[in-house]
């Protein structure tokens, strides 16, 4: 409800509201069947009704914000300046406030930010306060936005009734002309108008109040005009009704008005200004001198030019002198004439080439003038007690003028208007008083456009006063503006009733008393507390420490009251981040202690705020604002923490041995490091390098490298030959790393070089440092080189069949019962022997180193011979000489070898024993020795 001028009491109703209404219960009834469909880690919606709101929420901003925008729209009329105004469903103070929400929602960051508009949404969401319907002569309080300004005000609203059954003795007497346009363009449907054409619709507005004047206020008379001019710019005015004079209240004074408008009377141009200077002489010489002047002129106020030559100056300019001749004229008392306009608003009364009124920029009609049709009547009704006025639109034309009504409210509105305008007795006075329970006022906080009373602020009440008394006093506007001024913290979105509902409406006047009613329903204001929030950033350890983009979010502390409603939580909240008022300042000092209640010291220790990088990021306060998105103390923190390290290397080698130990700390604080705790598995601490063992933590990382030996490490003694070839296992002895070890005098080695030696192998090459090896940590190795031998066996003993002695030469069989074997074992290199010597080649020669001797007598048996046939050739062993029994010149990997002399199977090959006559042979047995011989090859 806007209230302007000289209007008293208005009580606005807006036929926009109908519509509203009508698509919120579409609205309404399509949400109920509609199933909503919920995506997996999705928060599903929740859409705003007058069923739900009270407990109403949601889980992340951008769904609470779709939702929200979603409702609001769907409340928003006409008015640009006041888009809730008129709601029927919701009050206007607690849209303005979800809206006020929204609109910071939109600004709102990642993090607590949005958390904190999130919590705000919902808040104000079911803070909504639905419409309370109020009867004709109920008085009203309103806020026109339930959250306070910047400066901690609410706008307040209030409306009082108007009595229209005023006493019959009153005294007043009104003569009241009605001058209607009768020009082309009003003879044009208007979209809305019931009837459509403004020549009949204006005939309800007329009747209406001919009505009240003439049987309400004895003695007043009416006068009707329905005037147009025969041609454009034509100076002859037409009086289409032609009335001739006022008329009172005479038996059938109702058909004579409904006779002034019968369809056939013409419409012709139009001519307003010359309208009115028709009107206005008339006025000035039949006017009752007891009455007062009345002027109602329905119109579209195109204000059509005139001839030139009698144009005194321009429409516009001629059409407020009119006006000022008309406030002129003489009335008895202290009351003025009244003038209301009511101008229908159509497409046609604007310029189509540059949508502005007709008259506006015109270089006949109205040179130089500029302007809307707005501000052409609040120009002329300005400074004038009782003048008014009103705008009927089309319904498909969107108005955004504070007087504009659509045309199904047009009556009702304009008999408001009219009576809000009339005089009122001295005696009459309208006051009402607002008790203020929980809100305190300091002197001059209350302000009214004119007439501002205040009570004590002291009582905590508040009395508005509206009075009317003549010309003592300037109506009051009814709009004021309240500062809260209460000690008393309040969580965030807890309202409190404005006011009381047991003070009503007081008029002074005893016959008025029948009409004091009480508030039946008074706003819910938001107390300017907040909820407000600390971001701590720590510093990523790169990049410049004064830019915040070198931050990352650390710790979030919110307040105590902070609500969830299926967000996120935050485990650190704080008292002293709750019920904040608007405008109060947290500063650094405050914000840091926060921070260090609630991480604890030792976390807090660890931050470093004082650091010129981010120092000069933390503000140095932070004003808490209605904008709970920025409600949010950012504070930057570089580490006050550093590190000692601790490195683990073997002595010798460098090798890290484990990884690395870090210990955390305050700088400034002391450490210190025990090698003998620091335990290496197997190994033992020799030194260290680096930050000393004992220091304090500095703000650069130091590091202390402990090394070690191994406690005891191993020494592999291998065995080879010249091949390189392993003959014996790996023997490992376990010694400490720098001790001095004699490998003659360990017993495991010299029992396994003595094996080897009895082994056909012949010590080649000890270690060089066989009594004194140096034990390093890491690899030790030495190695023993063995040189292979060769050897011959043979069969202990071979027999011969036994001989009969006879004068020729006898060849007697092998006779022994196992085979003879030569059997040899070669453990010579294959492929590097010193002396070029290679396993597998050798020759073996036989011998007959002593010959046959009787057993007992020692004889020899002369010339007898051994022979050895091989398969092919025989081979005689006779003589010390020798024979080659076997030979080999190619490399074998073989070690061992076997050659068979003889056996009992195959009499042809092997071996034999020729005894040739003359031998001396007697009986008995003889024995000789054969010497086999292995030579190696090649």
């Amino acid at each position: 409800m806007s209230n302007t001028g000289n209007k008293k009491g208005v009580k606005t109703i807006s036929i926009i509201a109908v519509s509203i209404i009508c698509i919120l219960f579409i609205g309404l009834f399509i949400s109920k069947n509609v199933t909503q469909i919920k995506a997996e880690d999705s928060p599903t919606a929740r859409i705003i009704e007058n069923t739900n709101y009270k407990n109403w929420e949601s889980g992340d901003l951008s769904t609470a914000k779709s939702e929200v925008k979603s409702f609001l729209d769907k409340q928003k009329g006409t008015d640009k300046n006041r888009p809730y105004k008129g709601n029927k469903v919701w009050t206007e103070g607690s849209l303005a406030a979800l809206d006020k929400a929204y609109q910071s929602s939109l600004a709102a960051e990642s993090g607590i930010s949005s958390d904190l508009s999130r919590m705000l949404l919902i808040e104000t969401v079911r803070k909504l306060e639905t419409v309370t319907v109020l009867g004709k002569l109920d008085p009203s309080v309103k806020s026109l936005n339930n959250f306070p300004n910047t400066d901690g005000q609410y706008e307040l609203e209030y409306d009082l009734p108007t009595v229209l059954g005023l006493p019959a003795n009153k005294k007043v007497k009104y003569d009241v002309m009605f001058v209607l346009d009768w020009s082309g363009s009003m003879d044009s449907p208007i979209a809305g108008l019931d009837p459509a054409i403004p020549r009949f619709h204006g005939k309800e507005m007329i009747l209406n109040l001919s009505k009240l004047v003439l049987n309400d206020y004895t003695g007043s008379r009416i006068r009707i005009f329905g005037l147009n001019s025969p041609t454009r710019n034509n100076t002859t005015i037409n009086d289409d009704v032609n009335q001739k004079g006022f008329l009172e209240k005479v038996p059938g004074w109702e058909q004579m008005v409904d006779k002034s408008f019968e369809k056939d009377k013409t419409y012709n141009e139009d001519n307003q200004v010359g309208n009115l200077e028709y009107v206005v002489p008339i006025m000035e010489r039949e006017k009752n001198p007891d009455a007062i002047p009345v002027i109602v002129y329905l119109s579209d106020f195109q204000l059509a030019a005139r001839p030139v030559n009698s144009l005194t100056k321009n429409v516009v300019t001629d059409y407020k002198d009119i006006l000022t001749r008309f406030n002129n004229i003489p009335v008895a008392g202290d009351q003025g004439p009244i003038y209301i306009a009511v101008r229908y608003d159509h497409s046609g009364n604007y310029n189509p080439k540059t949508g502005l009124p007709r008259w506006a920029g015109g270089a006949i009609e109205s040179p130089g003038q500029t302007g809307t049709y707005n501000s052409l009547q609040d120009d002329v009704v300005k400074d004038r007690k009782f003048w008014n006025w009103m705008a009927v639109t089309e319904t498909n034309r969107t108005s955004t003028d504070p007087h504009a009504v659509q045309a199904s409210e047009a009556t009702t509105t304009f008999m408001k208007l009219f009576t809000d305008s009339l005089p009122v007795n001295p005696s009459r006075a309208y006051q009402a008083d607002l008790n203020f329970g929980k809100y305190s006022y300091v002197a001059s906080s209350l302000t009214s456009k004119n007439n501002p009373v205040l009570t004590s602020p002291t009582k905590k009440s508040l009395t508005i006063a509206n009075k009317n008394d003549g010309d003592t006093d300037v109506a009051d506007s009814g709009v004021f503006k309240a500062v809260f001024d209460d000690t008393t913290s309040s969580v965030m979105g807890t309202t409190s009733t404005l006011g009381t509902k047991t003070n009503g409406v007081s008029f002074s006047a005893p016959e008025y008393q029948e009409h004091n009613s009480p508030f039946k329903t008074l706003p819910n204001l938001f107390h300017p507390y907040t909820e407000a929030a600390i971001e701590v950033y720590k510093y990523k350890g790169t990049g410049a420490t004064t830019s915040a983009t070198n931050y990352e979010l650390n710790q979030t502390i919110v307040g105590s009251n902070y609500q969830l409603y299926s967000g996120k939580d935050y485990a650190l909240k704080d008292p002293a981040l709750s019920s904040l008022k608007y405008g109060a300042s947290l500063t650094k000092a405050q914000a840091l202690k926060i921070v260090s209640t609630r991480l604890g010291v030792a976390e807090y220790n660890k931050l470093d705020f004082t650091g010129s990088g981010a120092s000069s990021l933390t503000a140095a306060t932070h004003k808490v604002t209605f904008d709970a998105a920025k409600n949010v103390y950012k504070v930057y923190a570089e580490s006050n923490e550093s590190n000692v390290v601790v490195e683990y290397y073997e002595d010798s080698t460098n090798i890290k041995l484990k990884e690395e130990k870090t210990i955390p700390g305050i700088i400034g604080d002391s450490y210190t490091i025990d090698p003998l705790t620091e335990v290496v598995p197997d190994f033992d601490y020799v030194r260290s390098e680096g930050a000393p063992l004992t220091g304090s933590i500095k703000k650069e990382v130091q590091t202390i490298k402990l090394f070690y030996r191994k406690s005891e490490v191993e020494l592999k003694v291998y065995f080879k030959d010249e091949d390189g070839n392993e003959i014996s296992p790996v023997v490992t002895l376990l010694k400490k790393p720098k001790e001095v070890v004699d490998l003659t005098a360990e017993t495991e080695v010299s029992t396994v070089v003595k094996a080897i030696t009895d082994d056909l192998y012949e010590l080649l090459t000890p270690p060089d440092d066989e009594k004194n090896v140096e034990i390093l940590v890491g690899e030790n190795e030495r190695t023993y080189i063995f040189k292979g031998q060769v050897a011959i066996g043979a069969t202990n003993e071979m027999l011969f069949k036994t001989g009969v002695i006879q004068s020729r030469d006898q060849e007697l069989e092998y006779a022994s019962t196992g085979p003879f074997k030569l059997n040899i074992a070669d453990k010579r290199g294959r492929t590097a022997p010193n002396e070029g010597f290679k396993r597998g080649q050798f020759t073996i020669n036989g011998s007959l180193s002593k010959p046959f001797k009787h057993e007992i007598s020692g004889d020899v048996l002369k010339d007898a011979q051994i022979i050895y046939n091989n398969g092919e050739t025989d081979h005689v062993i006779s003589d010390k000489n020798g024979v080659e029994i076997y030979s080999n010149k190619t490399a074998r990997p073989q070690t061992n070898y076997e050659l068979e002399l003889a056996n009992q199977t195959d009499k042809k090959e092997g071996l034999k024993l020729l005894v040739p006559k003359g031998s001396g042979a007697i009986k008995g047995s003889y024995k000789a020795e054969i010497t086999w011989e292995l030579v190696q090859e090649p």
